[in-house]
């Protein structure tokens, strides 16, 4: 008996420890999503390209620029999600203006273009600038291949390629 009473006070004190951290972890989400997610998309973004011109000529001491960037979620033939974090690669849109039913895919044009230019990693940090531990997919609810715009500031990584400690992000749907 005593056994049993045990047994379903341990289980009632584990079910509310799961839900109180399950009430936590909503309001996380719930606050994250507010800060970033803007429903109206800024005028005048600029290609990965462009904010790869644009932070190239910086020098080390001059603070990092906060640029908008339109692109889509892709890293060829990788993954561009970093499972669990507030993060994913964002690359350069198909070129404009081949025609209607164009397919960039099978395009050499577009290939090499899209080949050539520079990937960008998005990654959405708290106060600490530690990278959220979210899933950017669950957060934003993102897929592969969708086209985003977003804020923040583009640094030059140690490794050649762009970040970009994001401010805000606009999904097209």
């Amino acid at each position: 008996m005593i056994a049993r009473t045990l047994g379903l006070a341990w289980t009632l004190l584990s079910l509310v420890v799961v839900g109180c951290r399950q009430a936590e972890e909503d309001a996380a989400f719930s606050q994250w999503r507010q800060q970033f997610l803007v429903l109206e998309e800024p005028n005048e973004a600029m290609t990965p390209t462009q904010v790869g011109e644009a932070i190239a000529g910086q020098s080390s001491d001059a603070a990092a620029p906060v640029v908008t960037v339109i692109g889509r979620i892709r890293a060829g033939e990788l993954d561009p999600w970093d499972p669990g974090k507030a993060s994913f690669l964002l690359s350069e849109l198909p070129a404009a203006g081949h025609g209607e039913g164009h397919d960039a895919e099978n395009c050499p044009f577009c290939k090499r273009r899209l080949a050539n230019a520079p990937t960008i990693l998005v990654n959405f940090v708290d106060p600490s600038q530690q990278i959220i531990n979210i899933d950017a997919r669950k957060l934003f609810d993102l897929e592969r291949d969708q086209i985003v715009v977003v804020t923040g500031v583009a640094e030059a990584s140690e490794v050649g390629g762009i970040v970009l400690t994001a401010h805000a992000i606009s999904i097209r749907r």
